[in-house]
């Protein structure tokens, strides 16, 4: 259960909490469970009163809280001297690229990694399904569509669909009740952008 900082983006009667602390006035915050899936201790230094962690948490954890937290459990005080994120979902920085790399690539250098990466592997965490061509227009247009349109459709660890075309463009975001099929969408996509890897 953790109290985000009050320095932060949280909204408090339509104000970020942090504009509000910066004009002077105080916000309460209130707790909201976080999960830490893994927390390791990677590097520490007692003279310098200093140490290093690694940790894999869900969304809306607030490190900033965590280190406040932990110095207050070890009656210390403690921030943040440094904070970096090596992963968000299926992004993870030992995929990304440097600029040097990227112009390399614009200059037609061969390159050890690819640059693109393909809606399906982007999203391939959320549940997905795929609709006939037909349908296109349809579902670009926020129009329901009858269930025997589907092709494919899987479940993934999220319960937002993510609608693929024939083409495996991605054409909406959606939540899908499959049991009374009733959808809901969150997001419809009228251009498609074709990128061919090199």
């Amino acid at each position: 259960h953790q109290v985000p900082p009050s320095f932060s983006a949280l909204k408090v009667q339509g104000k970020r909490a942090s504009d509000i602390m910066r004009s002077g006035s105080t916000v309460s915050l209130r707790g909201r469970d976080v999960h830490i899936h893994e927390l390791g201790v990677t590097d520490v230094s007692l003279r310098e009163g200093r140490f290093r962690i690694e940790v894999e948490c869900s969304k809306g954890t607030y490190i900033r809280s965590l280190a406040r937290d932990m110095g207050n459990d070890l009656e210390t005080g403690a921030h943040l001297l440094g904070l970096r994120r090596v992963q968000s979902g299926n992004f993870n920085v030992g995929d990304a690229a440097t600029l040097g790399e990227l112009e390399a690539f614009i200059d037609g250098a061969p390159v050890d990694k690819s640059f693109i990466v393909t809606p399906r592997d982007a999203f391939r965490d959320y549940s997905s399904l795929v609709v006939k061509n037909g349908m296109r227009k349809r579902v670009q247009n926020g129009s329901d569509f009858p269930r025997g349109e589907v092709l494919n459709m899987s479940h993934g660890d999220k319960k937002i669909f993510i609608i693929f075309d024939e083409d495996q463009n991605v054409i909406a975001i959606a939540d899908i009740d499959t049991e009374k099929w009733h959808i809901t969408y969150l997001n419809t996509f009228h251009d498609t952008v074709v990128m061919a890897n090199r």
